[in-house]
């Protein structure tokens, strides 16, 4: 979508319906705490001719907690002196068992920008921080649940270059279980615009507003905001849908243009 003239913030949003052509089977490891049997059987033939079977004792196992943990993804923004970045970043539990991770970020080259690192829960990993509470760790997560989190990253107003952060987070269970992502904030006198997809699955018959079912609708919201210390002009939002997504025709909106007002799906 593209216009001449960009106001302070803004959104627009549309809708989409989900298709799936087949469903698709992952086996997953045993869950720590499981117990893995085997026993043995062997059958042979006597001298008589009798066919005789034989069992053996029956060994058991029981499945120890494994910690893994992974992270996505590398962010590279643009940051106003003095103004803020807001960093997204999405931890999975890739362990056998629950596990919770500790959460940590530091400049790689301290000083360079003397940037202020703030971590948030976004839980519902809209992109967006859902309170104003830091906090240090992830809530205990089950196996191969997710959990997303935003870095709030603010530069002081006599800061220029370019710094990177190294985010990292650690295994409450195994210490040495870590994964790091590294962002990279550069600090911008021009024009700077930020741009947050999220997604909302509109449930009926009281279904879950998270997990999409085939035939559901979803709104997909995109919020822009300008930043920087100068206007932006001819700003392009593209969003290409998953192949599964089908677009509602008609159902796209500004926000500042009311509800009721749909958006030309043809507009430049």
């Amino acid at each position: 979508m593209r216009y001449n003239s960009l106001s302070k913030r803004g959104c627009c949003s549309a809708l989409a319906v989900i298709s799936v052509l087949g469903t698709v089977v992952y086996a997953a490891g045993p869950e720590a705490g499981s117990v893995i049997g085997n026993q043995a059987v062997a059958t042979y033939t006597n001298s008589s001719g009798d066919q005789i079977t034989v069992t053996s004792n029956k060994v058991e196992t029981v499945v120890q907690q494994v910690a893994g943990v992974s992270m996505t993804s590398d962010n590279s923004e643009a940051i106003a002196p003095g103004g803020k970045a807001f960093l997204p970043h999405v931890v999975s539990n890739d362990g056998n068992g629950p596990d919770s991770f500790s959460l940590q970020a530091a400049e790689q080259a301290a000083g360079t920008l003397d940037t202020t690192l703030v971590f948030y829960p976004d839980a519902n990993l809209d992109g967006v921080a859902d309170s104003a509470t830091p906090i240090t760790t992830t809530p205990v997560l089950a196996p191969g649940e997710q959990f997303g989190f935003i870095i709030e990253a603010t530069a002081s107003s006599t800061q220029s270059g370019t710094e990177d952060i190294l985010v990292t987070a650690t295994s409450a269970l195994d210490g040495g279980v870590t994964v790091t992502n590294t962002d990279t904030l550069t600090v911008s006198n021009g024009a700077i615009m930020e741009v947050v997809k999220s997604m909302t699955v509109d449930a009926s018959g009281g279904a879950s507003s998270t997990l999409v079912d085939i035939g559901d609708e979803v709104t997909i919201t995109l919020t822009y905001s300008s930043t920087g210390l100068v206007a932006a002009d001819n700003y392009l939002v593209t969003d290409l849908l998953d192949g599964r997504l089908t677009y509602v025709g008609g159902s796209a909106r500004w926000s500042d243009s009311g509800p009721a007002t749909t958006l030309n799906d043809r507009n430049p």
